[in-house]
């Protein structure tokens, strides 16, 4: 199957939505924690308000290949950065609580054709006292269309 990364996206963001339940915003990530420090300094208790949030961004693709009896399936591996930002580490609505349920997407298929929804890798890009960002990478791969009609 040949999905765009927009509709890879969009579906990423619903199965979010319906498996992290406590996330107040779910989206794609549009620059909500950018910007220079005195402007940032003077939205973030607006933004923190609208948390926990999980921003979903295309982080990437790579070419792929998975042999079979025939031969070979092409195809290509993608990757979606998930931010997770939280008021706290702790609690139904902290940082632990929702990586965990981020990790029962694992083995769930976005759309038909794709493989399941692997996990790569989680890591901490700050922790204070009012607010905690963590970053959540899955990845999965993706049948070569042509590859799939010639088998």
């Amino acid at each position: 199957m040949n999905y765009s990364i927009t509709a890879l996206e969009n579906a990423l963001l619903e199965l979010i939505r319906t498996t992290v339940p406590q996330a107040v915003t779910v989206e794609s990530y549009a620059g909500q924690l950018e910007g220079n420090p005195e402007d940032l300094a003077k939205r973030w208790q607006e933004i923190i308000r609208r948390w926990p949030a999980v921003f979903v961004a295309y982080g990437g693709g790579a070419a792929d290949m998975e042999l079979d009896e025939f031969g070979g399936i092409y195809g290509r591996k993608v990757r979606f950065d998930l931010m997770v930002c939280c008021r706290s580490l702790r609690g139904e609505a902290g940082a632990y609580a929702i990586l965990e349920a981020l990790r029962d997407l694992v083995q769930k298929k976005l759309l038909p054709g794709l493989y399941p929804l692997e996990f790569i890798s989680e890591e901490a890009l700050s922790i204070f006292p009012d607010s905690v960002i963590y970053r959540a990478v899955y990845g999965f791969s993706l049948e070569d269309q042509a590859a799939e009609e010639e088998s």
